[in-house]
């Protein structure tokens, strides 16, 4: 059995992970967690708002994406410890 094409699919899902990572990281360094209250700061504060929901977007989709993969390497692994145990076990003609 092949695994390859499924390794690759459980690398890319890796990689997207890292992306996510990344953006939230750069979208969180732009975050002003300054209360802001005055009439006058209103664009600072519809600037926050904007922030935040692509922080709580990452957020979301980061940690979805990490169980996701996880629950897809746990089932590569088994059914590769599983090939691997079938073809020690096999009986010999």
């Amino acid at each position: 059995m092949n695994l390859l094409p499924y390794v690759i699919g459980f690398g890319v899902l890796v990689l997207t992970i890292a992306v996510m990572a990344i953006y939230r990281l750069s979208v969180g360094r732009r975050d002003d967690e300054m209360l802001h209250l005055a009439e006058s700061e209103n664009r600072m504060v519809a600037q926050q708002v904007s922030t935040g929901k692509k922080i709580v977007w990452a957020d979301f989709w980061g940690q979805l994406l990490t169980v996701v993969t996880a629950i897809y390497g746990l089932a590569l692994l088994v059914i590769y410890l599983r090939g691997v145990w079938v073809e020690h076990v096999q009986i010999p003609k």
